[in-house]
């Protein structure tokens, strides 16, 4: 049992390396400060639509449109609520609730400011998030990958409180790169396996974790189950 508590200590400081690599790359790839060929734009120029959702938690959740969460982030998307709260479409009209459509890139503006994902199918979300569906000079997987690496900039620029926020004004004036369509194509290929050797519990180190920690759980137990002796 020691050696494979070892085994797993080991495969975490691999994983944190390989975290601390991703972020490196990441930053370094998108650092475009001293390129003068690729062109710069505040964020409100490159999306086409801002939706902000409504503050009211909806009281029924019989419905079919997911209604999530910060929990519910998912590596670089959200799909679904973990709690199965999914709102009908008479429920979206009463309360005017704001659907955010396939590819839109929400970015969490309060509490865990800088999470940003993209949406695989059509939901609404708590106050915590906004969404920009992106136009046609930006990718959404570009643009969520250099979001995510301005989370210290963000915050930095944020409303002090007992929740941190930053207001749509801020974030709007956020200065974006914007280098060709096939250059960004080619920085989100490459950070996308990065991203998937650290993070994705399906594929690279973390799988291989979670799976030794099934073993040892499985090696755990049957070491330590006993016979009871027949009196």
């Amino acid at each position: 049992l020691d050696s494979f508590a070892e085994l797993e200590a080991e495969l975490e400081a691999e994983l944190e390396a390989r975290r601390q690599q991703y972020v490196y790359y990441r930053d370094r790839l998108l650092d475009y400060r001293d390129d003068e060929s690729v062109e710069w734009a505040k964020l409100s120029d490159l999306y086409t639509q801002f939706i902000s959702p409504i503050r009211d938690r909806p009281k029924v959740f019989d419905g079919d449109i997911p209604w999530c969460r910060i929990e519910d982030v998912e590596g670089r998307y959200m799909s679904d609520s973990r709690e199965g709260l999914r709102v009908s479409q008479q429920v979206i009209q009463e309360m005017n609730l704001k659907v955010y459509p396939i590819g839109t890139v929400l970015v969490a503006c309060s509490a865990s400011i800088g999470t940003c994902v993209i949406t695989t199918q059509p939901l609404v979300s708590n106050q915590r998030f906004v969404g920009l569906v992106c136009g046609e000079r930006i990718r959404n997987t570009f643009l969520r990958y250099y979001i995510e690496s301005q989370t210290k900039k963000l915050a930095s620029i944020s409303s002090t409180g007992t929740i941190a926020g930053i207001t749509r004004k801020r974030l709007d004036g956020l200065e974006v790169p914007v280098p060709p369509l096939e250059e960004q194509e080619r920085i989100v290929a490459i950070l996308d396996k990065f991203d998937t050797l650290a993070t994705d519990i399906s594929q690279g180190l973390p799988a291989e974790i979670e799976a030794r920690r099934k073993q040892y759980a499985y090696y755990r137990d049957k070491l330590l189950t006993f016979k009871e002796k027949v009196a």
